[in-house]
């Protein structure tokens, strides 16, 4: 079972791209791994399967670009969100996903 994790990267104004990521993506690896990639990296990637900081950026098979949003609110499928602000990563986790926590 992963561990889903959105990830918001500002792009435009008062616009984030949305990258799904499936498999682990409990604080104790994203911040890590988030802070050791380049944001740039991450979001030409698009949908990833994982990060860290040992396998690095792993590209999700079905590739989809990310999701242009205005709202920084997580989708009912993450389990935890991560937001770049100009101080760094923030983590997020999901009010509405109670069954898993790290």
């Amino acid at each position: 079972m992963g561990t889903h994790a959105a990830i918001f990267i500002p792009v435009e104004g008062q616009r984030y791209a949305r990258i799904y990521c499936h498999y682990d993506g409990y604080p104790s690896n994203m911040l890590p791994a988030l802070a050791h990639h380049d944001a740039r990296d991450i979001l030409a990637a698009g949908d990833l399967s994982a990060v860290s900081i040992e396998g690095g950026i792993s590209r999700s098979p079905n590739n989809r670009a990310p999701v242009l949003t205005e709202s920084l609110e997580l989708p009912q499928w993450a389990d935890h969100g991560y937001i770049l602000r100009p101080t760094g990563w923030e983590h997020r986790p999901n009010k509405h996903q109670s069954h898993y926590s790290r």
